[in-house]
């Protein structure tokens, strides 16, 4: 029996995989986890007043192997961490034990590699997936090549290998690690999965938000490499500079001011190293492309939900505000971000999700 949250809802867990029984009158203080597509791996924070002084018996020390469950009444959401910091605090006559961690992927995390993987981005990245007894859900790619890692960890060097994937001229590729350990490979601009959500109102099928919160950050993102961004592409045959992005927008406003980009006159320029016939065709427009198509991802919304979803990162979500009128913020999103929120009796789930917005 794991930690009851408003009778309902329960959590449970494990320390070297002996249940911690919180059924009893131990008190876990909080539970916090997170996953994102800007990290490497999830992490998670959370707090046990250890009362009845059993926490000695499950030998927690550097690495032990924590994994949560968190139990509705037609959700099971199972997570496996490694103890990364551990805390003990006297108090009250007890020990208060607070925990950092992070996925239970080490070699995926801190390990590193020096062999070459042959084939296209997908695939290479689903190799990785298995040498680390990871799970991969992705897309197909039009980008064979050798990849190197170059001594690279793990983790830096699928990063690298995501940032160069294509498919079309149209796409933006990218990658994130969710909870349950699965790596996630998508083209943001056509998610495999959208799920609807309501707000201010109830409708069947559709997860209903607490909270909604819009928010905006173009002119940050876009002044960085949106408003006027060269990559040069540096080649034995022949030198290339990408300035331009192929955009058919999805929302009716300009994505980028244009007086701004007339007026900056000459941004930022980056150059690549010199290609010498052994990287797919496409590869240093594919970093260019996926780079200026994350800059455009400025318009986001941060939604609350008192209760588990099914949600996680790379997911598309589609938002309505009203059963009869939509607003300026009713749309499709992609989620960047997700927090698992528990703290005394409460329970919520935090998505912060994106979509092309204006400048």
């Amino acid at each position: 029996m794991g930690y009851r949250v408003r009778g309902a809802l329960e959590i449970s867990i494990f320390i070297n995989g002996a249940e911690y029984p919180l059924e009893e009158i131990n008190i876990l203080n909080f539970f916090h986890c997170a996953e994102s597509t800007k990290w490497h791996v999830p992490t998670m924070h959370f707090a046990i007043l250890d009362v009845m002084g059993v926490m000695s018996k499950y030998k927690l020390g550097d690495s032990s192997s924590i994994d949560v469950v968190i139990k509705d009444s037609d959700i099971q959401t199972s997570m496996s961490f490694r103890a990364a910091n551990i805390f003990r605090h006297p108090s009250g006559g007890h020990d208060l034990y607070e925990i950092d961690g992070f996925l239970n992927v080490p070699r995926y995390h801190i390990g590193t590699s020096s062999l070459g993987i042959n084939g296209t981005s997908s695939a290479a990245l689903s190799e990785i997936c298995s040498l680390c007894d990871m799970k991969f859900s992705g897309i197909q790619t039009n980008d064979a090549q050798v990849w190197l890692p170059r001594n690279r960890s793990f983790c830096e060097f699928a990063e690298f290998i995501a940032a160069r994937g294509f498919i079309t001229d149209a796409a933006h590729i990218a990658m994130g690690i969710d909870l349950s350990g699965t790596m996630r490979y998508r083209d943001v601009r056509s998610p495999t999965f959208t799920a609807r959500v309501s707000y201010n109102y109830a409708t069947a099928g559709a997860y209903q938000a607490r909270e909604f919160r819009p928010t905006t950050d173009s002119g940050f993102t876009n002044a960085l490499s949106g408003y006027r961004d060269t990559r040069v592409a540096q080649s034995i045959y022949a030198t290339k500079q990408h300035s331009e992005l192929s955009l058919v927008p999805k929302v009716n406003n300009l994505l980028v001011n244009q007086g701004v980009r007339d007026a900056i006159k000459r941004g930022n320029f980056t150059y690549s190293p010199i290609d010498f016939g052994n990287v797919h065709p496409n590869c240093e427009k594919a970093k260019y492309q996926n780079a200026r198509y994350d800059a455009l991802l400025s318009l986001g919304g941060e939604f609350t939900f008192d209760h588990p979803t099914r949600l996680s990162i790379m997911d598309g979500l589609s938002l309505t505000t009203s059963p009869s009128a939509s607003s300026e913020y009713d749309g499709d999103y992609i989620i960047g971000h997700k927090v698992i929120y528990q703290q005394g009796t409460s329970y919520a789930e935090k998505i912060i999700a994106f979509r092309e917005g204006t400048s």
